[in-house]
């Protein structure tokens, strides 16, 4: 409960201020990626029933351990750290910008997001294998 709600004061204090100054910029976007790929594989782990017989068929009959908690924390990070994104995008000064290494590495991530989903929805891989690499990404 505690990390699901610590994301709050600073998206009411960025919006109280009408300021996100002395927030990295490039660790907001790293957020907003992580917890997209943790919401996507939660939810999926937790509600996609093909996915969960996938993960059984794997692990000798077991049951994924992910719970509602965690589908809960995923979502609530992603919409949150996705709100501080956009605060930043409406309350920034021009010097508050994404590094060029920071840009690539999102691209590059996103890129490699979305060859994996064509990857998938194709039947190269399996959707628990992309699944598995979204995880990794959140790493």
């Amino acid at each position: 409960l505690c990390w699901t709600i610590s994301f709050y004061p600073q998206a009411w204090q960025n919006f109280k201020t009408k300021s996100a100054t002395g927030l990295s910029v490039d660790y907001i976007i790293a957020s907003v990626i992580g917890f997209l790929c943790y919401a996507v594989f939660a939810v999926c782990m937790y509600a996609v029933e093909p996915i969960r017989q996938q993960y059984r068929d794997l692990h000798h009959g077991e049951d994924n351990l992910v719970a509602i908690n965690d589908v809960i924390f995923a979502v609530n990070a992603f919409f949150v750290t996705t709100v501080m994104l956009v605060q930043i995008i409406l309350y920034r000064k021009p010097n508050e910008v994404p590094s060029k290494v920071g840009l690539v590495t999102s691209a590059a991530i996103l890129a490699f997001m979305g060859v994996g989903l064509g990857l998938s929805v194709g039947r190269v891989w399996t959707w628990l294998f992309y699944l598995y690499i979204l995880s990794y990404i959140k790493l």
